[in-house]
């Protein structure tokens, strides 16, 4: 469970340890090797280079940090070792914890796998904002990429860089959990992931279909989920600005209806502003 310490008015995430992490912070160089990560994920080969200590007693001070609760490790050749938490504490057993009251408890369904366990596991992407891809086109409105971060935000906590181009869209990043944000003329994850998803985007990109039904109008956009390869993948995208806007207000707002798999929406406002969200088809 995360709790917070607050710190000149910013809370920051916390994690309790236990004894075995209390140990591993006793050593200033573990202590030092914990900052680094808490940067940006790092191989062996990145920490050795910046720290004066061997190969061997860097796997050993990895080792008691891991055993700690304190950094995590993905990847095999080469491995990354990070941490996202700001903060730890410790809990002595006679003092009960209290529930976090500012991060939502209840993962909607559509956003099962991309956030576990209060984590943020996702990387949202966007088109580049100059002209590339089959297309040649540029993404206009990336900015509202944002909101889809301050939505993931409401259920679990992330440090490193969670938006990417989708020209940076590498292996390493295609491990995670995706959700890419407009449509396939300017993001060209969205014309990769078009075909595999429930809701997609016709041939002439004027029409968006499901199994059921064919939608047209600016105003018309989907939360769609599905499993690519065996990764989970969300695109959120509309025909035009005014659809996106709404499928991000419908995530936004109304998420816990979207079910498994997301829906069909219409937006009403302008594609700035939208004030109001309809959900016209589950999917």
């Amino acid at each position: 469970m995360f709790h917070y310490l607050v710190k000149e008015d910013e809370f920051l995430p916390a994690k309790e340890i236990d004894e075995k992490g209390l140990k591993a912070l006793e050593d200033e160089q573990r202590r030092k090797i914990l900052n680094m990560v808490s940067e940006r994920d790092m191989t062996v080969s990145e920490l050795v280079s910046e720290l004066d200590m061997g190969r061997q007693t860097l796997y050993y001070n990895l080792e008691k940090l891991q055993e700690g609760g304190l950094i995590a490790s993905e990847g095999s050749r080469p491995k990354y070792f990070s941490s996202d938490i700001a903060a730890y504490y410790f809990r002595p057993e006679n003092v009960e914890p209290e529930q976090n009251p500012l991060m939502l408890e209840n993962v909607p369904d559509i956003l099962e796998g991309f956030v576990e366990d209060r984590k943020i596991d996702a990387r949202v992407i966007v088109g580049a904002p100059y002209p590339h891809g089959e297309h040649d086109r540029r993404h206009k409105n990336a900015y509202k990429a944002g909101e889809i971060t301050a939505i993931l935000g409401n259920y679990g906590r992330k440090r490193q860089q969670l938006i990417y181009m989708d020209t940076e869209v590498d292996e390493k990043i295609r491990e995670r959990p995706l959700i890419s944000v407009a449509g396939p003329l300017v993001n060209t994850l969205t014309d990769e992931l078009n075909s595999e998803m429930p809701a997609k985007f016709t041939e002439g990109h004027d029409r968006i279909i499901t199994e059921n039904s064919t939608y047209s109008g600016d105003e018309t956009g989907f939360i769609a989920k599905a499993e690519v390869e065996g990764k989970e993948r969300i695109v959120v995208a509309g025909l035009f600005g005014l659809g996106t806007s709404a499928a991000i207000e419908a995530l936004s707002s109304r998420a816990q209806e979207l079910g498994e798999n997301g829906a069909v929406v219409k937006g009403y406002g302008t594609k700035h502003s939208i004030e109001e969200v309809e959900i016209v088809e589950k999917l």
